[in-house]
């Protein structure tokens, strides 16, 4: 032990004397303060275990992080067509002997499949698997579910809901996460929840109410709890349910018939709405009517786009990047090489699939468009200085925080409701009469900070229109499909906060005052205190179509992969639009 010390004493000496030191992490070498270097003779007891892969067999080695052991694990998925009422013929987590949350299943898949699909769970403490899948873990933007080694990607569900997939029988796939959607080691109370409901018109005679929800037993089975009719407008059923789980009603047991919302007075359609959420052991509500009973659909109207809606492309434009001091740096790209880059920002537009960009003359069609500055790695050296880098994760917008900017990200949208209510009373009491002060343009761009949505229509007036959307959330990206020829696809996911901008009384997204000139709806003002309608929608075009709803299909990597981008979507000093092109109202 004296030589051991004495080894170490002398390296440290060695060390000491060096002007610098360089150590291996991430594929490259970085410079190293020997402040912060920790030297123990205590070896590391946690790493990750080495399991070896079977033959013919799936094997998952799950570092579940902080479990309590309190149940046992399974996997739940396509292997024996998701079958969770066997628990015993469902495959289980072993704990690895010596590691701490580390567990071991090998899956053997009950008929052939191309690829395995499922999710890590914990059972009840009966030793059953809860049909609402209540123990499923899950990830969130703090803590997501990690691949830490092997061919496997995730598909994101419902925001934090995690499907793992597992590319190649025969391998092992290591991964981590950090939750549960429910933590099964504490047993929630179950309580008698009693749900009264009244309907804004009458239900026909052979019509049944149901309520479905994430309930104790039968989760989300649309036709197992029938409601007592006490008249044609009024419903009650007590279920065994657990305060802050969401539900919905639906009429005859299907999702054909679900609960409806908004007047007819306000306009002609309807629009399915949210899921409603227990808060208390009566719950009271008031639903104004049912899909193909009472209530139209708005699926032939302008409404439509909002369940229509499509991306087409994106590019990169402006005169040149506006560059950020002190964000130098030698970034290493994915096959190798580093190169030495600066952040610049530069305009992200992106289009709808009714907009077509060609270079040299800009934009046709008519559609929905996207754009805000976004933060780009630029080469400043050598023979492709001037150049882009791109990311293997594309570009997003997201909540910045407290940050100043985040490389490939621009800043979510929102909207203050009061300043925005500000600009548009001004604009319309102007609009009655013109000796009035016109109103302030800024205090309608500062109410809606962030990256916004209008719709452009080049060809008809050479206009946009006022804001439609705030883009909550986005991620955006040309995956190559086909190795062979090159060619791509687009790939997004995102969440649209859409304005009002097509209801009857509603001016984008505002209640307003109205009336009749000539046949025509006039708005004259705007109601306060101001009434804000928003319709949150997400969209994706990463879909697996036998498990609805939407799905994002997320990359395996933790840290985005760069490389040379394509410099064809890099358009600096050319304008996209008409210099004719003015705002004008279209609505």
């Amino acid at each position: 032990m004296k030589q051991i010390s004495l080894l170490i004493s002398a390296l440290l000496i060695s060390m000491s004397s060096m002007a610098q030191m360089y150590l291996w992490q991430g594929g490259y070498y970085i410079e190293a303060n020997l402040d912060s270097i920790t030297f123990s003779l205590y070896p590391v007891t946690d790493k990750m275990p080495q399991v070896a892969p079977t033959p013919g067999k799936y094997t998952i080695v799950w570092n579940a992080v902080d479990y309590s052991e309190c149940n046992d694990l399974v996997f739940a998925g396509n292997y024996n067509d998701y079958n969770i009422t066997d628990v015993a013929a469902m495959a289980k987590f072993e704990k690895i002997a010596g590691y701490t949350n580390w567990y071991k299943a090998v899956i053997t898949p009950t008929e052939p499949i191309d690829q395995l699909e499922g999710k890590p769970c914990a059972l009840a403490t009966d030793g059953t698997f809860p049909t609402s899948w209540d123990h499923q873990w899950i990830g969130s933007e703090e803590k997501p579910c990690e691949i830490l080694k092997g061919d496997a990607e995730f598909l994101i569900e419902y925001e934090v809901e995690t499907k793992l997939i597992v590319k190649q029988i025969g391998t092992v796939v290591y991964v981590r996460s950090y939750q549960f959607k429910v933590d099964p080691c504490v047993v929630e109370p179950v309580y008698d929840v009693t749900f009264n409901l009244t309907t804004a018109q009458a239900m026909p005679a052979d019509a049944t109410v149901y309520v479905v929800g994430d309930f104790k037993e039968n989760a989300w089975e649309p036709n197992a709890y029938p409601m007592t009719r006490k008249d044609d407008t009024h419903f009650t059923v007590t279920v065994k349910a657990k305060i802050g789980r969401e539900y919905k009603y639906v009429v005859n047991g299907s999702w054909d018939y679900e609960m409806m919302d908004f007047p007819a007075g306000d306009r002609n359609c309807s629009k399915t709405v949210s899921n409603l959420q227990i808060t208390d052991v009566t719950m009271t509500d008031y639903v104004y009517g049912f899909r193909n009973i009472n209530a139209t659909y708005c699926g032939d109207t302008e409404f439509a786009v909002l369940d229509n809606f499509t991306l087409n492309d994106y590019g990169l434009f402006g005169s040149e990047p506006k560059m950020i001091p002190g964000t130098e740096k030698w970034v290493h790209l994915v096959y190798g090489d580093s190169l030495y880059c600066q952040l610049g920002t530069i305009y992200l537009r992106v289009w709808d699939n009714g907009l077509t960009f060609v270079n040299g003359k800009g934009f046709t069609g008519e559609g929905f468009h996207i754009m805000g500055e976004v933060p780009v790695y630029w080469i400043i050296e050598g023979e492709l200085k001037g150049y882009y880098i791109g990311n293997s994760k594309g570009f997003f917008i997201d909540t910045l925080g407290t940050s100043e900017y985040k490389p490939y990200t621009m800043k979510a949208a929102d909207v203050d409701v009061q300043m925005y209510g500000d600009y548009w009373k001004g604009y319309m009491a102007y609009a009655q009469d013109t000796t009035l002060a016109k109103p302030d343009g800024n205090l309608y761009l500062n109410s809606q900070p962030g990256t916004i949505m209008t719709l452009y229509w080049p060809e008809e007036d050479d206009a946009t229109s006022w804001y439609l959307a705030n883009i909550r959330y986005l991620n955006v990206n040309k995956v190559e499909v086909d190795s062979v020829t090159g060619a791509e696809e687009l790939r997004y996911t995102m969440k649209v906060d859409w304005y009002d901008y097509f209801s009857a009384g509603y001016w984008y997204g505002l209640k307003a005052t109205t009336v009749e000139e000539d046949g025509k709806t006039k708005v004259t003002g705007i109601v306060e205190p101001y009434d804000m309608r928003i319709y949150s929608e997400e969209y994706t075009n990463m879909v697996d179509a036998e498990n609805a709803p939407r799905k994002v299909k997320m990359q395996a990597s933790e840290e985005p992969q760069y490389f040379i981008g394509d410099q064809s979507r890099v358009h600096l000093g050319e304008n996209p639009f008409p210099t004719s092109a003015k705002r004008v109202v279209k609505k």
